[in-house]
């Protein structure tokens, strides 16, 4: 229960959200948790949200507030919001049989914040390779995408590709013209490019003739443009621990993975891990 500070109570004690920076939000596997209210067609946002309000309800109750409130007072800006016991790590002895896919939903254009959150995904998971990362660019609205937008990012992506910290990249509804643009710029190419079909059933004849020569695979996806509005997030938070503590945040990105036994197509384990930062 909230009082009138921004204070949440567990037990006879509180979490200071006031004086938290960042929140980080990490599910664990959900693909075989029955703590989720899932409903009928239930959408890709739908879920987040469901899967966001069970991890903090088994996250409050293991809270060691006087430690939390320590290491705020020490500079401690960013506060993990998770239940270890579901987060399933990859064991080194299964690596090879197992293909790790992420997609990664921006807020904003700043190519550290991509490096940020593929950096939490390795070490959550344990794992040095992401086997394919989709980017889904920032939400602009009546605002025309351009190549120059794109360019820092995937350079970034890029270098990661490099580093063999990435091994195959992806894109989120790109037309024709704009996939096109950025394979014919990049040095390392789009693999994949996902396309919503929820407001069009049948992909652009041009898109698929484009992804035909060049070899890119057109997967289909019905996610929002924007996964995880702040005003959803707020009453998330509201929702689950309390009156004050939703105000004032902004999602900064959310990572979907997924785990595949490759040889049999089979989930393994699906979750995701979001940043919400302050403002």
């Amino acid at each position: 229960m909230a009082d009138s500070d921004v204070n949440i109570e567990v037990g006879n004690s509180k979490i200071p959200f006031e004086n938290i920076s960042n929140l980080v939000f990490h599910t664990g596997n959900i693909a075989n948790w029955n703590r989720l209210r899932r409903q009928a067609a239930q959408s890709p946002d739908e879920e987040l949200v469901e899967s966001i309000k069970a991890t903090l309800s088994s996250w409050l109750p293991t809270v060691n507030v006087e430690e939390l409130a320590v290491g705020i007072i020490l500079g401690k800006e960013t506060v993990t919001a998770c239940n270890r016991a579901y987060i399933q790590k990859i064991e080194d002895s299964e690596r090879k049989q197992l293909k790790l896919s992420v997609k990664l939903f921006l807020t904003n254009w700043d190519p550290s914040v991509l490096k940020e959150a593929v950096s939490r995904t390795l070490c959550d998971l344990g794992v040095s390779q992401i086997d394919v990362l989709i980017i889904a660019f920032p939400d602009l609205g009546d605002e025309e995408l351009t190549l120059e937008m794109m360019q820092p990012l995937w350079r970034a992506m890029e270098e990661m590709v490099e580093n063999k910290i990435l091994l195959f990249l992806g894109v989120s509804d790109l037309c024709k013209t704009k996939l096109e643009e950025l394979f014919n710029w990049a040095k390392v190419k789009p693999n994949i490019d996902q396309w919503n079909l929820v407001s069009c059933c049948i992909m652009p004849q041009d898109l698929v003739d484009f992804a035909k020569i060049h070899d890119i695979q057109l997967l289909s996806h019905s996610d929002p443009k924007e996964i995880l509005p702040a005003d959803s997030l707020g009453k998330t938070l509201v929702s689950t621990c309390g009156e004050n503590a939703g105000t004032r945040w902004l999602p900064e990105w959310v990572i979907r993975y997924a785990v595949i036994i490759r040889t049999r197509g089979v989930l393994q384990s699906k979750g995701f891990i979001v940043k919400a930062k302050k403002f």
